[in-house]
């Protein structure tokens, strides 16, 4: 079990391969980076690409796939930044710099080779660029062989401690609910719902479903359920 932050500020750590449960907090993790960033804490340039997105993003409604570079000179664009390209390039020349691929394994099977190529021979041709890149566990098996030159790291369950925290602070303005929860959760016949809050998306929907009801539904199905409810 290791810090986030620490772990990526680890030489070793200069193209990681973040491996996760589904709701074990991938992408929120990537996202914290880019906003510790922004910050300043974390002094590098973050360039965010959710991979799914950029797989299916054609040029101008056509069949023709963008490439890798051109996805990126468009999110520059988007942000009010137009011919980004040469701005771009100088940063990938750079340890400045943190490349964030987000969700491999939501990628398409028809485009997961070409899409997998891509990243490799990019983060090889700008290897000065950190880079990371999140995948769902259960693909591994076909997404990983290109990634050789990749370490690896596996986003950790929630321990006790942190569940504790996350709850109370879900109910901050609540802390007697806090209290009824932490309680509730810990007697013996909500043991299988323990094993749900290791995951932190599952903990989310446990904290939405007690705010609705007040109490813990007595099954998988009446949570979520009782979560969509809440949501909507």
């Amino acid at each position: 079990r290791r810090d986030g932050m620490a772990l990526i500020n680890e030489p070793s750590s200069h193209h990681r391969f973040i491996l996760g449960k589904p709701g074990a907090g991938k992408t929120t993790f990537l996202k914290y980076i880019t906003l510790q960033a922004a910050k300043g804490t974390f002094h590098k340039t973050p360039i965010f690409v959710g991979l799914n997105e950029w797989s299916n993003a054609t040029k101008d409604g056509s069949d023709t796939h963008l490439t890798l570079m051109e996805f990126i000179i468009q999110r520059f664009d988007n942000c009010n930044f137009p011919d980004a390209k040469k701005f771009i390039e100088f940063l990938l020349t750079k340890k400045e710099v943190i490349l964030l691929f987000d969700g491999l394994d939501e990628v398409d099977i028809k485009n997961n080779h070409r899409v997998v190529s891509e990243i490799s021979s990019f983060c090889e041709k700008y290897d000065k660029a950190q880079c990371l890149i999140t995948c769902r566990v259960a693909a591994v098996d076909y997404n990983l062989r290109a990634f050789d030159g990749f370490s690896y790291a596996e986003m950790a369950d929630f321990s006790d401690e942190q569940v504790t925290a996350f709850v109370e602070r879900w109910f901050a303005n609540e802390p007697e609910k806090a209290k009824k929860f932490l309680a509730d959760l810990n007697e013996e016949t909500h043991k299988k719902l323990k094993e749900l809050t290791t995951n932190p998306l599952l903990l989310g929907m446990l904290c939405l479903s007690f705010k609705d009801l007040g109490r813990f539904g007595q099954t998988r199905i009446e949570i979520y359920n009782n979560a969509v409810n809440a949501l909507l």
